[in-house]
């Protein structure tokens, strides 16, 4: 019995670390930064919409992966509430941050975030990571790696009032 309990308190231990499941829900930092095409977001601006924020580098195989699939949720969802913005984390490359949201037709805003925007979601180890803020500013899911449709949707259905397929 002793053995049977502690393999399932190590269980919810290992999800809650998988799942960061203590982390949330919290209020989501407020931010302002410059799009790439000069846009000025600022995150409280968004309170009411469900926002995706990713953060990205240009040289992540699952970034890129990952961009074509958020485009189409992007489309599928915007005008019923959702923007998506793409965060990278790379500084003083505004060039190639620039070159690489054209090659990949991101018509969600990117920008380049300093450290301290950073420093105020993190700390993010691994990327891509993305978080999903509800329609009141409150942070509400992490996920750590590159996100298919299919897990998005599942995430961010409920919280624009859609019924999961």
């Amino acid at each position: 019995m002793k053995h049977g309990r502690c393999l399932t308190v190590l269980t919810f231990v290992l999800l809650c670390l998988l799942t960061s499941c203590s982390e949330f829900p919290r209020s989501a930092d407020d931010f302002y930064v410059k799009s790439t095409d000069g846009r000025g977001i600022l995150l409280s601006k968004l309170k009411g919409k469900v926002v995706v924020l990713n953060f990205f580098t240009t040289w992540c195989p699952a970034c890129q992966q990952e961009i074509p699939w958020f485009l189409e949720v992007y489309e599928k969802y915007r005008n019923q509430g959702l923007e998506i913005i793409g965060l990278s984390i790379e500084q003083g490359k505004e060039n190639e941050v620039i070159s690489f949201a054209r090659s990949y037709k991101m018509s969600y805003p990117v920008s380049i975030v300093s450290p301290d925007i950073i420093s105020d979601y993190g700390p993010i180890e691994y990327i891509p990571t993305t978080f999903v803020v509800n329609k009141d500013g409150d942070i509400v899911y992490k996920h750590v790696g590159g996100m298919t449709p299919s897990q998005l949707e599942k995430v961010i259905k409920p919280l624009l009032g859609l019924e999961l397929d």
